[in-house]
């Protein structure tokens, strides 16, 4: 391992197609660079007292930018983070007031910015690598606290932001890039939420970082939405989650508990639902049979001779059929 600075670590980032490019902050904006793969660092160091003391950014792996927060009403474009030290403060009216605290590079929309702010709002900005930026206000109504974090799915028609306060709706999802929201709380305790992500094959599906540890829901249903804590992880405040897609590999960073990895199977379905058949009556010498309505990919009628003490698979043949189907015939 290498300590890239001592003290408060931070976010950091390491260029996607070009990787010898890494960055790692320390407190507000003050930046360490790596030009070869992380062997060695330098210090690129803006202000020492303006943006948030751990000061949130995203890079730009296309147009090789770093948008950083800032003062009240700017956010802070690092224009060579590949090679010098330029930084240009740039207002967004949208703002209103607030501070950068979640910034989303678009991974579909090249120099397209998505803002969440400590006033409450959702904000895109776009040719965001501009001196006069084009600017819109996605906030849903209703939105209160501040905006943590905003994820995009599969295309930037969906988006999640996350409320990191107490007593409010903590969880907005739009799936129209923003036009129109819903909050999808559910039955998610008092808690704030810090970070989200779609899950890579369905954009119903979701995983979320809480006060509380790692969450997640098989279908996002507004406020009728079932979340389920991750069993296996600590009850820990978790700030941050990111999906790497080489090896569908999740990682989730705690609050004094480390990082964690956990792999997304291909394929999953949810658990079957079934409708148990109801007693079937037959003559002697006639046939009888059980039918069930379920969801799943697959079928297995079994037979208890002990009064349900023990179950076995039932096979096809002699006077059964149809073992491994929705209906079973004797």
């Amino acid at each position: 391992s290498v300590e890239v600075t001592g003290g408060d670590g931070a976010y950091v980032d390491i260029d996607q197609d070009q990787p010898q490019y890494q960055y790692g902050a320390y407190v507000y904006n003050q930046y360490r660079r790596s030009t070869n793969g992380g062997a060695n660092w330098s210090s690129v160091n803006f202000s020492s007292s303006a943006g948030q003391f751990i000061n949130p950014f995203d890079y730009d792996d296309v147009g090789n930018r770093m948008y950083c927060s800032y003062n009240a009403g700017t956010y802070l474009r690092w224009e060579d983070p590949q090679t010098g030290a330029t930084f240009t403060p740039v207002s967004v009216t949208n703002f209103n007031g607030g501070a950068a605290m979640g910034i989303t590079v678009s991974p579909f929309t090249a120099n397209r910015v998505y803002f969440g702010t400590t006033s409450g709002r959702v904000v895109r900005v776009d040719n965001a690598e501009q001196a006069t930026p084009t600017e819109t206000n996605l906030t849903p109504a209703g939105m209160a606290g501040t905006v943590n974090s905003i994820s995009v799915g599969s295309s930037d028609q969906f988006l999640v932001a996350c409320v990191s306060n107490y007593g409010v709706n903590n969880v907005w999802v739009s799936s129209d890039g923003g036009t129109t929201w819903t909050q999808c709380d559910g039955n998610l305790p008092n808690i704030p939420v810090y970070w989200a992500v779609f899950h890579p094959d369905n954009n119903g599906k979701m995983i979320i970082a809480t006060e509380t540890g790692v969450w997640e829901t098989e279908s996002l249903n507004a406020g009728a939405t079932i979340w389920a804590p991750s069993v296996n992880f600590p009850t820990v405040r978790t700030s941050m989650l990111r999906y790497r897609s080489s090896d569908r590999t999740l990682l989730a960073s705690t609050y004094g508990r480390g990082l964690w990895t956990a792999p997304i199977p291909t394929g999953c379905t949810s658990a079957g639902v079934i409708t148990q058949p109801v007693n079937s009556a037959a003559c002697v010498a006639a046939n009888a049979s059980f039918s069930i309505t379920a969801t799943g990919v697959s079928y297995q009628w079994q037979e208890s001779t002990n009064g349900g003490g023990t179950w076995n698979n039932i096979t096809n043949g002699g006077i059964y059929g149809g073992a491994t189907t929705t209906t079973l015939t004797l």
